[in-house]
C-alpha cells in the first residue's frame, strides 16, 4: 500500500495549492519504506480552479539531490461542461532527464486529445499520441519520434465518468517515426464491471483481437485470448499491487 505526505507550501488567489512538497512511502513486510518525493509547481490556473500549466520534479531522495525526471504538464480546456468537471480538451506531457527543460533533455511526449464529450462532460472519444526521443539511429541529433497510437471508445458511462465498455485501437509506427506508418497491432474490447471509488477497474474482462473489423462495426476480427483481471490494492497512480488474470484462448 502507498502512503503519501503532502505539505501546501504556497497557495494561490483561490486557495488552490500552487506549491507542494509530497513524500511517497511503500510498505513491505508491514514496514513503512521510503520512495520517492515529488515537488509540484502548480503555474497556471482557469477560472474554475483546474490547473492549466503546471511542472513536477520527481525525486529519489528525500533531500531532493538525485533527480529522476521533470515533467511538465499543459491543459486545453475547450468544452465548457467538461471544463467545469475539470476534464481537459487536450493534455500534452513532456518528460525531462535535468531540470533544463530544452528539447535536448526530452524522454518522452504524450498527447492526449478528447474529440468528443458526452452531455454531461465526460470523454466518449480519445487520442494518444506517444512520442520518444531518439538517440541511437543519429546519436549526434536526437530526434523525437512519434511511436505509438492508441484511439479510445467509451460506452456505458456511468455517473462519475466511468466506463463499463471500451473499444481500443493500438497502433505502432516503423522506425522511422512517420504519423503515416501507423499500423494496428491490436484491438480490445474492455468490459469493467466494478470500480472504486477512485475510478479503478477492480473486475474487468479483455477481448484481444488482431485487428477490428473493416465493415463499420465495434466488433473485432480475429479473437486471441480473453482475459478476466480481479484487481485490489491500488496505488494513487493507479498501478494495482494485487492482480488474478485468468486468460482463456475462446468465448
Amino acid at each position: 500500500v502507498e502512503y503519501k505526505v503532502i505539505q501546501n507550501l504556497m497557495f494561490g488567489p483561490k486557495g488552490k495549492a500552487a506549491r507542494q512538497k509530497i513524500d511517497i512511502y511503500t510498505y513491505e513486510d508491514g514496514l513503512q519504506k521510503y520512495d520517492s518525493t515529488l515537488t509540484v509547481e502548480n503555474q497556471k490556473f482557469d477560472y474554475y480552479g483546474n490547473v492549466i500549466d503546471s511542472v513536477e520534479f520527481k525525486w529519489a531522495d528525500a533531500s531532493q539531490a538525485e533527480l529522476i525526471y521533470t515533467k511538465t504538464i499543459h491543459n486545453d480546456y475547450n468544452d465548457l461542461l467538461a471544463r467545469k468537471r475539470g476534464n481537459a480538451s487536450e493534455t500534452t506531457v513532456t518528460r525531462y532527464t535535468s531540470l533544463d527543460r530544452t528539447d535536448d533533455t526530452i524522454i518522452d511526449r504524450t498527447i492526449t486529445t478528447t474529440k468528443l464529450f458526452d452531455a454531461r462532460g465526460y470523454a466518449i472519444d480519445r487520442e494518444n499520441m506517444t512520442y520518444l526521443m531518439d538517440t541511437f539511429t543519429d546519436p549526434l541529433a536526437p530526434e523525437l519520434k512519434l511511436v505509438s497510437k492508441m484511439v479510445i471508445h467509451n460506452a456505458d458511462i456511468d455517473a462519475r465518468g466511468n466506463a463499463g465498455k471500451q473499444y481500443i485501437e493500438n497502433y505502432e509506427t516503423d522506425e522511422t517515426g512517420l504519423e503515416a506508418t501507423l499500423e494496428m497491432t491490436s484491438y480490445q474490447i474492455v468490459t469493467t464491471r466494478e470500480f472504486d471509488s477512485r475510478g479503478n477497474a477492480m473486475d474487468k474482462t479483455i477481448l484481444n483481437y488482431d485487428k477490428a473489423k473493416s465493415d463499420g462495426s465495434m466488433d473485432g476480427h480475429l479473437l486471441l485470448d480473453i482475459q478476466e483481471i480481479r484487481s485490489s490494492r491500488f496505488l494513487s497512480s493507479g498501478v494495482a499491487l494485487h492482480e488474478m488474470v485468468a486468460i482463456y484462448l475462446d468465448e
